[in-house]
């Protein structure tokens, strides 16, 4: 995405990705194929016993999610990070999906996912580290606190806490957190 699109609306970016993405016809079907062929790369007693299918539906932060026959991507991440999303998002999803399937009710990342997730020899890692500015669905505000490390910000949950009674304390310096004026 450009400059220019860090401004439009969360709704309005969503949008936008989606148009994108119905233009690439070719990331499409190479993420059709990466999805296709991961099963091949797992003993049969781990492969998914149903067909999964890839939507283009997720909003927020999150790469993907996995159910037990589908994985929801999200399609603001997908345009910026389309490399990633193959080599690693997919596969992450993938293995939950097969874990789902397999052993519903299993950790999301337990040891059967951690164990599909070196058969297909991807970094079993929880998250991902993508930019995530421009797939935020709200934009929290910040209040300005100090404590005797300097200043800092808080959400609008914490700053209406301490606006009713509760008091923080900094991990680092253990003093009281208290508003900026």
């Amino acid at each position: 995405m450009t400059e220019s699109d860090s401004a439009l609306a969360p709704a309005a970016r969503y949008r936008q990705a989606q148009q994108w993405l119905v233009a690439q016809p070719a990331l499409r079907a190479a993420l059709t194929a990466r999805l296709a062929a991961l099963p091949a790369r797992l003993p049969a007693a781990l492969r998914p016993t149903r067909p999964i299918r890839l939507e283009y539906t997720l909003r927020g932060c999150a790469a993907g999610r996995a159910g037990p026959e589908a994985i929801r991507l999200n399609p603001v991440l997908l345009q910026e990070n389309q490399a990633a999303f193959l080599d690693e998002v997919l596969p992450h999803e993938f293995a939950h999906c097969a874990v789902l399937q397999r052993v519903p009710g299993a950790p999301a990342h337990g040891a059967q996912w951690q164990r599909i997730m070196a058969l297909l020899d991807v970094p079993a890692r929880r998250c991902h580290g993508f930019d995530t500015r421009n797939a935020r669905t709200r934009r929290l505000v910040r209040h300005p606190y100090r404590c005797g490390c300097g200043p800092l910000e808080l959400t609008s949950i914490r700053h209406r806490r301490i606006q009713q009674g509760a008091r923080y304390h900094c991990r680092r310096c253990g003093q009281a957190l208290c508003p900026q004026p």
